[in-house]
């Protein structure tokens, strides 16, 4: 049965890489009069293998041959712990080559929505740094204003023991204790172009940390209560909403061998998931979800306990990429299901190499714990990463 069964799973692969060969050189054809680069057939190619393989990926990944869920086929394990303050400092890395970054992202309650990065990048071995600043706008899940700035390491500082940056001596974040234990606050203050803003994030939740492959991963606000303003232009806007800051370092060479990374979070009245979906290869990949509570703590979703699936792509800056997707889990006590539409896409590159697709997306579904069960609908942002 094993062996006819393993003969089943390679015939379907066969079939399945036959048909996408066959759809992409059909949509390569009818579009060579366009402005469609020959090279870009590999990745149609790769990506509705991709698409197919989500009818057969519960056989070929999450279950054993004899029918039976384990999780010896994880590709790494993921286990949250508790943060201090510390935690979301600069940190650097003893690696010859490393890049670390802050990002925070609000969706306002009068539509608008910001994301903020600043980004070190290690060229050479501690000797030539450079900075990344960018400070984007959007209204409805559309893009108003990308800004974005280059400086070098003397504009520069960062605490080791705290989350206190700073660019050019007056712009930047800085983190302290909340009003309640294990929660913290951070205060932006920067300017991009001719973007300013001043927000603070109070944070609703417990932070986390753990470490995916080839970097390590700081939540520090899986949810915050936002507020401040933003200068467009001659005029300010008063601003209110949810948001969300991570903190990523040691972030090294060896991220790049991996495929990429799909990324955001999900809020409900009283629970927040922060999910992601690890693309180790071009055919591996191992989701994660942690659930957070507000003024409370966190629980982290098992893989095997997991479900990520792709229902609609879309050809966007040489890549098919997801348009709508659907994330399931069922874990004990606890149970979601939500769908997430794409609403708005903003495709930029990082350092030049990386693809990145920023989404505006619209979640809607429950989520359910110990028989009390929340209604999930609104706007958040998420991300595609791609290294090739």
């Amino acid at each position: 049965m094993r062996k006819f069964t393993s003969f089943l799973v390679v015939m379907l692969f066969i079939l399945l890489a036959v048909s996408s060969m066959v759809e992409s050189r059909s949509l390569f054809l009818k579009n060579k009069e366009s402005n469609f680069n020959p090279l870009d057939l590999a990745s149609i190619l790769k990506t509705r293998i991709l698409s197919k393989l989500n009818i057969f990926k519960d056989l070929a990944r999450y279950f054993s041959l004899d029918g039976s869920k384990d999780d010896s086929s994880r590709l790494f394990d993921f286990t949250p712990e508790d943060i201090s303050l510390k935690d979301d400092a600069f940190h650097g890395s003893d690696f010859f080559h490393f890049t670390e970054w802050w990002y925070f992202d609000a969706a306002f309650n009068n539509g608008y929505s910001i994301q903020i990065s600043i980004r070190i990048m290690d060229v050479f071995y501690k000797s030539i740094f450079l900075v990344f600043t960018r400070l984007d706008v959007y209204k409805d899940g559309e893009l108003v204003t990308h800004n974005k700035e280059v400086s070098d390491i003397v504009s520069f500082h960062a605490s080791d023991e705290e989350p206190f940056v700073l660019i050019n001596k007056n712009m930047g974040i800085r983190g302290h204790p909340g009003e309640k234990e294990g929660l913290f606050d951070f205060y932006i203050f920067l300017e991009v172009g001719d973007i300013k803003t001043g927000l603070n994030f109070h944070s609703l939740t417990k932070g986390w940390k753990g470490e995916t492959p080839g970097s390590k991963w700081v939540v520090a606000a899986p949810r915050a209560y936002v507020e401040g303003w933003i200068d467009l232009g001659d005029s300010r806007m008063e601003v209110e909403g949810i948001g969300y800051h991570d903190h990523n370092y040691d972030v090294t060479m060896l991220a790049m061998l991996n495929e990429g990374w799909f990324w955001g979070k999900i809020n409900s009245e009283n629970y927040t998931i922060t999910w992601s979906n690890i693309m180790t290869t071009v055919l591996e990949e191992q989701p994660l979800a942690v659930i957070n509570i507000n003024n409370g703590g966190y629980v982290n979703i098992e893989p095997e306990n997991l479900e990520f699936n792709y229902d609609n792509y879309t050809y966007n800056n040489g890549k098919y990429i997801p348009t709508s997707l659907r994330l399931t889990a069922k874990q004990d006590n606890i149970s979601f299901d939500v769908k997430m539409e794409v609403e708005g896409i903003h495709y930029v590159t990082l350092m030049g190499i990386v693809k990145y697709w920023r989404y505006h997306v619209k979640s809607v579904g429950f989520i359910e714990i110990n028989d009390y069960r929340e209604q999930i609908e609104e706007m958040h942002m998420a991300e595609l990463v791609n290294f090739f």
